[in-house]
């Protein structure tokens, strides 16, 4: 009935999970089409993502919660409150985190907060540059810290965090707002589209500028392949490029 937000796939492929601001979190068949259930919250419901090992899913709501459900029967199993617009979440890869990123009301809020699933309390903050945070990744592959990367829809910049110490350890810098990140497979690099028309890719572990490559207008979205070879990205240029 009104605008789709945000779209995840179950990690099996059988199933889809869409959020919108008609307040509705929806379970899918990809197949036939169907409904499989349907869940109205107090708000847009501006971000969903199943876990990497399938057990949850997770929701982020305009009213200022995320909501962890039951993957097969789809029913609340927690609410965690943010206290803030939520516009963003991302699990890490072992499943045992979720991340929830938002509105930054003022200088004393944190709009980035890290729950642990298993004893549901909230264990790290952040705060980006005093921005609201639209987007957030978490660092795939083996790694001996928990990094994950965020940006903001007014920061020029890419933070990354050391989940674990609550500090940040990178900060790559645009000439324009920071509008998508994405890390590479093996978590070594980071990709980044900005609406300085650039698509970047830095070095997680030297911090450096590898790569840069160019729209002719806003990079709006950025994604890598699986092997990692190709980046493909979006623009207001009305392309998609494959680089």
């Amino acid at each position: 009935k009104d605008g789709v937000m945000s779209v995840s796939w179950h990690p099996s492929g059988t199933l889809l999970a869409t959020g919108d601001r008609d307040g509705k979190l929806t379970v899918w068949h990809p197949k036939s089409g169907a409904k499989v259930c349907q869940r109205t919250l107090n708000g847009w419901v501006s971000a969903v993502q199943w876990s990497p090992d399938g057990k949850y899913l997770a929701s982020g709501c305009h009213d200022g919660t995320a909501t962890l459900w039951n993957a097969k029967t789809i029913r609340s199993v927690k609410e965690f409150s943010h206290g803030e617009t939520v516009h963003a979440i991302c699990w890490s890869t072992d499943s045992k985190k979720l991340c929830v990123g938002g509105y930054n009301v003022s200088v004393g809020n944190a709009p980035i907060k890290v729950w642990d699933i298993e004893i549901r309390k909230c264990i790290a903050k952040m705060v980006h540059d005093l921005h609201d945070v639209y987007s957030l990744a978490w660092q795939p592959g083996e790694h001996r810290h928990d990094h994950l990367a965020s940006t903001s829809c007014a920061g020029k910049t890419l933070k990354v965090w050391r989940v674990k110490y609550g500090d940040c350890r990178h900060t790559f810098e645009h000439d324009d707002y920071v509008s998508d990140v994405a890390w590479s497979p093996d978590g070594d690099r980071i990709a980044t589209a900005s609406h300085d028309w650039r698509i970047c890719v830095w070095g997680f572990y030297s911090g450096a500028l590898l790569i840069e490559m160019f729209h002719d207008h806003w990079a709006t979205c950025v994604t890598w392949s699986n092997h990692g070879y190709l980046i493909a990205s979006g623009s207001a240029d009305m392309s998609m490029k494959v680089w």
